[in-house]
């Protein structure tokens, strides 16, 4: 996320949509899935806030339970 944080331009926004996890749940397999904790570390060291955060399951066969969040730049 530092890398993609990089990128962003001074009012830019980053949105990030991954597989998701409680911290009790197995890591799984690649793609990993993250928990909340882990976003919130990532872009806390990448000197992002976090605007919004939905968990979701989604319309794949099987579900898969996915977050979508929204980072910006912290001023």
């Amino acid at each position: 996320m530092q890398s993609l944080a990089g990128l962003l331009a001074e009012a830019g926004r980053l949105l990030v949509i991954c597989r998701g996890r409680d911290p009790q749940d197995p890591e799984g397999q690649m793609p990993w899935p993250l928990t909340r904790q882990e976003l919130t570390s990532l872009a806390e060291r990448a000197g992002l806030v976090e605007r919004s955060f939905e968990d979701f399951v989604d319309s794949e066969n099987p579900p898969v339970r996915r977050f979508r969040c929204v980072y910006d730049r912290g001023h």
